[in-house]
């Protein structure tokens, strides 16, 4: 074996002193002790809930533990910042998350350690691909992540985290729900990163495909056994607005036999024009945040803001002041609460977010009743949207609004992916997550107030999540659904907007049924869109995935380890 002195690594890579940690009121880790120098291969074996998976991530800081040291490369692990050096492979069997990604969109999120500012550069580019190479997953690099099978989703899980070239690589079960013909694929990517030096950390039900791997010259792998570880309501007045004069009452013969004179008509009126310039503003930001929100699986947040909302309304009536302004205000710190108890609580914390839901609607109601210029139309028209009380100000708060939004979901469009994905991964590679997920919902309660002057409170969240849900359906990439998402908010935002006008039917439930339509469309033309994908893949690749094909395990007689 190498000896660590010869490389100048004195220091263990990873070190466990009388480590403790408990689940609930169960002890788990009661005082163990590890020790991973360079270049070794660790197996930590064991039966299920013998604590390993327990191990491994109290030392990445998943688990908090109540006594004991740990240190990383010889640091403190709470004082640990160079996440870039260390590598992991959760214990999960999927790398899909709620809207559609690509291979590479997936396995580049484990890079952003080693991106400034999140930009991805040339060499950045070169890590990742390397990282497929490494898999054998190249040539499945443009395909969604929801179009493969079990080991392959677990080949891509190993190339994120080889993506970042880490010094340590540590694995929960990267066996679980593989086969054998994946299992040897991954034992061989195993041996590759054991022959360049790579520290491995791994927690198996036991070695199978992978032998014994280990540093040529090196020792083999140890392994420890066990680690203990809801009266009838009075019908409100709509409020009055100019109706256009149709055609047949003001005019002869029709002369533009298109109508586009007629419909340039609703140009003419100031009030439309500022509830144009609203819609698409509102189309572009409230698709662009429910997109993270749903790979989130937190599709009804907009909607609970939304009732916060409401009490902002309610005071901004009832002290004289812009009730946008004093609506993102409150919204903000509704979405604050919401992300800490979501922290914070399970039970109780389902509890205080419908406490807080309903009594933000509820302070909204007595805060216009209370005002002296509030009114049942006030309510409504901030409810479920209304075209012709959109202001001037409030057309200058909602540009600003929205040029947060944008700023948010584009510019920091690679990090919110990456914490949206998978948060405990994102956490390892030392992304700020409980500030992003804080940004990801404040930048909702943003888009909530943009929104609600078009739309309405009530109906704002659909706007969020609708876009998305279409647009999933025919995209195979986070990026294309990003932009098909925001595609069809504009769309249905300007066609909403124009029927209203026309028409004389609410906007927010006009602009909501168009996009539900979009919805049922799109999803009628995914099936045999997604058959047509499906032929030409397999015109392309007529052999199939390698995966499906055994790779023989290069095992020798030293590699076995006996129990």
């Amino acid at each position: 074996m190498i000896d660590p002195s010869e490389d100048g690594m004195t220091e263990p890579v990873v070190s466990l002193r009388g480590v403790r940690a408990d689940l609930g009121s169960r002890p788990v880790l009661r005082g163990i002790d590890l020790t991973v120098r360079h270049g070794e291969v660790v197996a930590l074996l064991g039966a299920n809930g013998s604590g390993k998976s327990t191990a491994v991530r109290s030392i990445i800081g998943q688990v908090q533990t109540g006594a004991g040291e740990i240190r990383l490369f010889g640091t403190d692990r709470r004082r640990f910042r160079d996440w870039h050096r260390v590598g992991y492979v959760p214990q999960r069997t999927t790398a899909a998350g709620g809207v559609p990604a690509t291979v590479t969109e997936v396995v580049s999120s484990g890079r952003l350690s080693r991106a400034r500012f999140g930009v991805l550069r040339k060499a950045d580019h070169a890590a990742v691909r390397a990282a497929l190479e490494l898999v054998g997953m190249a040539d499945r690099a443009k395909d969604s992540v929801n179009a493969l099978s079990g080991g392959q989703h677990q080949r891509v899980l190993i190339a994120r985290a080889l993506a970042s070239e880490p010094e340590l690589l540590i694995m929960d079960e990267p066996m679980a729900g593989v086969d054998l013909a994946s299992q040897e694929v991954l034992a061989h990517t195993l041996r590759e990163q054991v022959s360049q030096g790579t520290t491995v950390l791994l927690v198996l039900h036991e070695l199978g495909p992978l032998g014994a791997p280990h540093r040529p010259g090196g020792r083999p792998a140890r392994r420890l056994r066990r680690a203990h570880g809801r009266p009838p309501r009075r019908r409100a007045a709509r409020p009055a607005r100019p109706r256009p004069r149709t055609p047949a009452r003001t005019r002869g013969p029709r002369t533009d036999p298109h109508g586009t004179a007629e419909l340039m008509e609703i140009l003419d009126y100031a009030f439309m024009q500022r509830a144009l310039l609203a819609a698409v503003l509102v189309g572009i930001t409230a698709p662009a945040v429910g997109i993270y929100l749903v790979q989130r699986r937190q599709a009804l947040m907009g909607d609970g803001i939304g009732h916060v909302a409401m009490t902002g309304v309610g005071l901004g009536f009832l002290l004289t002041w812009s009730p946008v302004w004093m609506a993102t205000l409150v919204s903000v710190i509704g979405a604050v609460l919401m992300e800490l108890i979501r922290w914070y609580g399970r039970t109780r914390g389902d509890i205080a977010l419908a406490m807080l839901f309903y009594g933000g609607m509820a302070g909204g109601v007595m805060f216009i009743n209370l005002a002296p210029t509030g009114s049942n139309a006030n309510l409504t028209s901030y409810l479920f949207g209304s075209l012709s009380t959109v202001s001037e100000s409030d057309v200058t708060a909602i540009c600003i609004l929205a040029a947060f939004v944008v700023l948010v979901t584009l510019g920091l469009r690679r990090q919110l992916f990456a914490v949206s994905q998978d948060e405990e991964f994102a956490r390892v590679t030392g992304l700020p997550v409980r500030a992003l997920n804080l940004l990801t919902a404040i930048t909702a309660a943003v888009t909530v107030t943009v929104a609600m002057r078009v739309v309405g409170l009530l109906l704002v969240s659909a706007l969020m999540v609708v876009p998305v849900a279409a647009a999933q359906q025919i995209g195979r990439s986070f990026a294309a659904t990003f932009v098909i998402a925001v595609a069809i908010g504009v769309s249905v935002t300007i066609g909403g907007t124009v029927t209203s006008y026309y028409q004389d039917v609410p906007p927010g439930a006009t602009i909501v049924l168009l996009t539900i339509g979009a919805f049922v469309v799109l999803t009628a033309l995914a099936t045999p869109l997604a058959r047509r994908r499906a032929r030409a893949r397999n015109a392309a690749d007529p052999a199939h995935d390698p995966a499906e094909c055994a790779i023989p395990a290069t095992r020798e007689p030293a590699d076995e380890v006996g129990v």
